[in-house]
């Protein structure tokens, strides 16, 4: 195939810095994707607490498509002045991970456009499921349900509050599928607004141009360059969250190969048929934005170097090449706690979502009986069907 584009963007996360990478690399001196054999099951704090082995080559989640606008919509459900209750909690909040269909119309299809329908990039669920868990699966079906519940607007308005300058809106309106990243967006859009969570609360406006020199060789410092611009647009403890999540996405979900091995929060994203790849994420210090794909067009990555390019492959180990190179140098740093904890309440799911699993498979019972004994064998527990689909057209 051609060329691949390859465009990084890096921004401070306490000041105003942009610096940008860009070139047709040659990525013949990166290492193959590795599948996992078995899924490993991590505490929180990362030690590795067992494994489940497998017959065949597994993958703890899927490859393709963990949509980078994740951390907004969850900022979005998070922030307590879009819900006077206090937000929602995503570690115990659960919604309903299946196949999922939102008609605009009582006639509508799938297949004429006039629905919504909504499918995981592999056609596997979870049924209920906790939100925390849906992000690091990049289960679309619940993020589809909870930008319905918060309204697509309100997820428009923190994604332009984080710092995304790109145009939202289709026909003049947010639409749903935003929650799942079906807007284009800039790579400066995405590491501008990692950057804000990064800083914990504090959206800085990006700037290319950090001096500026007269002919007589002194610096103008009246106009203001290099001066940060920053603006308080969320609380310390919502932002305090999203890398609570997203540091397990690095551990052991579709960005490992982005380890640094230090703290580090991001996600990876690809888009239909291998079109257009990403890796965002960030440090305490530094956010950057990875994305692979041709300039000229949405046309498929799907044999570079004997694979198809999905965000959690290249894009993520030149994450990692980068951050090494620059904020690697430094000393370590945590993520700082909040001044204070969000304080969630409860939340009443909208009439939109699903309200039941519909694959669920009732457990069976025993009804047997004679003259003499009654089985009372424990009846199993329920099962899932496993159900096998094509992905759905992207809306």
């Amino acid at each position: 195939m051609g060329a691949v584009g390859l465009l990084t963007l890096s921004v401070l996360s306490g000041g105003a810095g942009v610096y940008s990478f860009g070139s047709s690399c040659d990525l013949g001196g990166l290492s193959k994707v590795r599948t996992e054999q078995n899924t490993l099951v991590y505490a929180a704090d990362g030690s590795l607490l067992g494994s489940i082995p497998a017959q065949h080559n597994r993958q703890v989640v899927p490859i393709a498509s963990v949509s980078t606008w994740m951390p907004t919509a969850t900022i979005a459900i998070e922030d307590r002045r879009f819900y006077s209750d206090g937000g929602i909690d995503p570690d115990t909040n659960y919604d309903v991970s299946a196949p999922f269909t939102h008609r605009l119309t009582a006639a509508g299809t799938c297949d004429d456009g006039s629905s919504w329908c909504v499918k995981t990039y592999d056609s596997t669920y979870d049924g209920w499921t906790s939100i925390s868990r849906a992000t690091l699966r990049s289960d679309h079906t619940v993020y589809a349900e909870l930008t319905l519940d918060v309204g697509p607007k309100r997820v428009g308005e923190m994604a332009r509050k984080l710092g995304v300058l790109s145009e939202l809106e289709v026909d003049g309106h947010d639409v749903p599928a935003m929650g799942r990243g079906s807007v284009a967006v800039s790579p400066l859009d995405m590491a501008s607004a990692y950057a804000t969570l990064a800083a914990g609360d504090m959206y800085s406006e990006p700037t290319a141009i950090r001096r500026a020199v007269f002919p007589d060789g002194k610096d103008d410092t009246g106009a203001g360059w290099n001066a940060p611009k920053r603006t308080r647009v969320i609380s310390d403890g919502v932002a305090w969250k999203v890398p609570q999540i997203l540091e397990d996405n690095v551990r052991y979900g579709t960005g490992t190969r982005a380890s640094i091995g230090r703290a580090a929060a991001g996600k990876t994203e690809t888009t239909d048929r291998h079109a257009d790849a990403w890796s965002v994420g960030y440090t305490p210090d530094l956010a950057t934005a990875v994305w692979m794909g041709c300039v000229a067009g949405e046309i498929p990555m799907e044999n570079v170097h004997g694979i198809a390019v999905s965000g959690g492959s290249f894009p993520a180990e030149i994450w990692r090449l980068l951050m090494e190179r620059t904020i690697g140098l430094r000393p370590a740093r945590e993520f700082a706690e909040p001044k204070a904890l969000h304080r969630y309440e409860p939340f009443v799911r909208g009439p939109l979502s699903l309200s039941y699993d519909p694959l669920y498979m009732a457990p069976a019972t025993s009804t047997e009986t004679d003259t003499t004994a009654v089985d009372t064998t424990a009846a199993p527990l329920p099962v899932r069907l496993s159900v096998t689909a094509p992905p759905a057209p992207k809306p």
